[in-house]
């Protein structure tokens, strides 16, 4: 899987706002909304349409965002 990671330091942002930049910076390059983004524990937040992991491999500020694809059941 490939991501598209965002980074802001910015110490007036809440997490909340620094993902919301992220994912309009992923649909205007993608033209499409992803459906997993991974964080780290200390930006832990939830999103209704979109799963959020939070992996302790991923820095504080950083998001990840992907695609997570599903098997096709007929192949598996």
């Amino acid at each position: 899987m490939l991501y598209f990671v965002w980074f802001d330091d910015s110490p007036k942002k809440l997490a909340s706002d620094k993902l919301q930049e992220a994912l309009a910076a992923y649909r205007a390059r993608y033209n499409a909304a992803p459906s997993l983004v991974l964080v780290s524990p200390a930006d832990q937040l939830e999103l209704p349409d979109i799963a959020v992991r939070s992996e302790r491999t991923v820095q504080p500020n950083s998001f990840w965002l992907g695609f997570e694809e599903t098997p096709d059941p007929s192949t598996v």
